[in-house]
């Protein structure tokens, strides 16, 4: 086999690749629910998380001192909005259900009480701290704390410094419910081409009666 041959190959695989993408983003999307059971999606977002999101036991890290755990991605935040007379009000906004909390409040600083209050609350009924789940995945930075927060993680910055994310929960198919979601979120939010068995497609969390 000569490096002529090689070099011609090489060649011949980069011009299909290309126009195999270049058909993966003309096709519409596809959606989490298409290919969660697709093999070849898994597989890639498994090597993904391998390179994104580097596996830790917590229990070698200092559970008992709870100051070192700063919950990046809570529950409940305070917005305001301009009521009907024209004055600023506050209310409480359910970042997990997305839903405002049905009730207004004229001061900030009451407002705040309250949705600290429930935070306080939501935080106590956790199956274990920092999370049930004893692995947790550090990452390089708290920017997909957001995205992270919708796919069901919890985000904490532990000792002033590393970023773990962690799932409160067990007993179910964690690629499906987090980790299929997260990938899928930043997937469409950077226009990622993503492998399936049919080849390179973009992606959408959407379902599909919505996509």
């Amino acid at each position: 086999m000569s490096i002529e041959r090689m070099t011609e190959l090489t060649k011949t695989i980069n011009a299909l690749t290309d126009e195999l993408n270049k058909i993966g983003r003309s096709m519409p999307p596809v959606t989490v629910d298409e290919v969660k059971r697709d093999s070849v999606f898994i597989a890639h977002v498994r090597e993904w998380m391998r390179e994104w999101m580097k596996e830790i036991d917590t229990t070698v890290l200092d559970r008992d001192d709870r100051d070192k755990w700063e919950l990046l991605n809570r529950r409940f935040d305070v917005r305001e909005w301009e009521g009907n007379d024209g004055e600023t009000v506050y209310g409480i906004f359910d970042m997990h259900d997305g839903v405002l909390l049905d009730r207004e409040f004229d001061e900030d600083a009451d407002a705040c009480n309250v949705a600290d209050n429930l935070e306080r609350d939501w935080q106590d009924g956790f199956y274990g701290f920092p999370f049930a789940w004893n692995t947790g995945w550090v990452l390089e930075s708290e920017r997909w704390t957001d995205e992270l927060g919708a796919a069901g993680f919890l985000v904490y910055r532990y000792d002033d410094d590393t970023i773990i994310a962690g799932i409160d929960g067990g007993g179910y198919a964690f690629m499906d419910a987090h980790f299929v979601p997260f990938y899928a979120a930043l997937a469409e939010q950077n226009e990622w081409l993503v492998e399936t068995k049919h080849g390179p497609r973009r992606i959408t969390n959407k379902t599909k009666e919505a996509a």
